[in-house]
This record gives structure tokens, sequence and C-alpha cells, in this order.
């Protein structure tokens, strides 16, 4: 299309601008010939489904390996030349644990902010106790404050609930897919 348009085209391969792999290609001149090389491409961010242009095999095609792997390869000629024989394989190692940590870590969020709302209604009802007694206040207001504690607490209670959900959603998973796809995990670190 592009030719056919005659449209300029340019790809920005950032990665070989930056000074530690232009000096890995400095001490490459230093070693000599190499006969042949091994690569691999880890990228943390496509460890969960996503969505967007990029990710749909009808409009991107080659996935991750066409949008970041081009980044590895832009490198790897321009240390080396061209190939003569590549060989590749690609392993999605996306397994729902990310989901699920994103999940409980949410929860934890929404347990900690209901918990402040029921303390924060709980010392307006307090309050609003004190001018009841000082003659200050009605029983209508008292009753509305109430009902709003209630409803806080009952909000506090749900949090809990799905927080403890997303704990055993994990421990499910953490049972199942870890072992599947020999994943081990040294510790989770939570805010």
């Amino acid at each position: 299309m592009v030719e056919e348009k005659k449209l300029l085209n340019a790809v920005g391969f950032m990665v070989g601008h930056i000074p530690i792999f232009s000096k890995a290609k400095d001490l490459l001149n230093v070693i000599g010939d190499v006969k042949g090389y091994r690569s691999s491409a880890f990228i943390g961010q496509v460890f969960s489904p996503k969505k967007g242009w990029r990710y749909k095999k009808s409009s991107c095609g080659g996935g991750s390996v066409m949008i970041h792997g081009s980044h590895l390869i832009y490198l790897l000629r321009s240390f080396f030349g061209e190939a003569k024989k590549v060989t590749a394989s690609t392993k999605c190692i996306y397994s729902e644990v990310e989901d699920v940590i994103d999940n409980i870590q949410v929860q934890n969020k929404l347990v900690d902010g209901n918990r402040l709302a029921y303390k924060l209604r709980e010392e307006t009802l307090n309050t609003e106790l004190k001018l009841y007694s000082l003659g200050l206040s009605s029983s209508d207001q008292i009753i509305r404050y109430q009902d709003q504690l209630s409803l806080a607490q009952r909000s506090t209670i749900q949090a809990i609930v799905d927080y403890n959900k997303a704990i055993s959603r994990k421990n499910k998973i953490l049972g199942t897919s870890l072992e599947k796809y020999n994943i081990k995990i040294n510790s989770i670190i939570m805010d």
C-alpha cells in the first residue's frame, strides 16, 4: 500500500539508540566473527488479554512477535547482519494469575474505602446523637443517619465478601494454572 500510494513510511526502532546497545555492538566488534547466537524477548505487558488493534489478529496479524519482536530483530541485524537461517517459537504463558492478583488489590482498596465510609457514617451518627441530646436535632435525622450507617455497614460486608471471593479464586487458579504451565511463584507482593 505504501508503494502503491507513493507514501513515505518509516519505523522508529528506539532500542537501537539506547547507549547500552551501542556499547554491546562495540564489544561484539572486539570479539570477532560470531558463528551463531540465540536471543529471547520477554514482554510483560502482553501476559494478559489486551484490547485494541495491536492485539487483533485480523488487523495486526503478527501480534507481539511483530510488534515487539521487530525491535529485537532490528538489534540482531545491526549486531550480526542478515541471518542465513532462522528458527523461532513462541509460548504464551498467560494465565489468569495476573488478572486475579489485580482484582485482589482492587477488592482490598474497596474494603478499605468502605471501612472508611462506615467510620465516617458512624461519627456522623454519634455527632447527631449528641445534637439530639441537646435538643438540636430530631428523631427523623437520627433515623436517616442510622439508615446511612446501616447501608455503609452492608457495603463494607459485601466488599469483604468480594475480597474473600477474589482470594478464593486466586487459590483455585494457583492450584491449577501454575502447575499446568510449570510456573513457580516465589512471592506475591501487594500494597
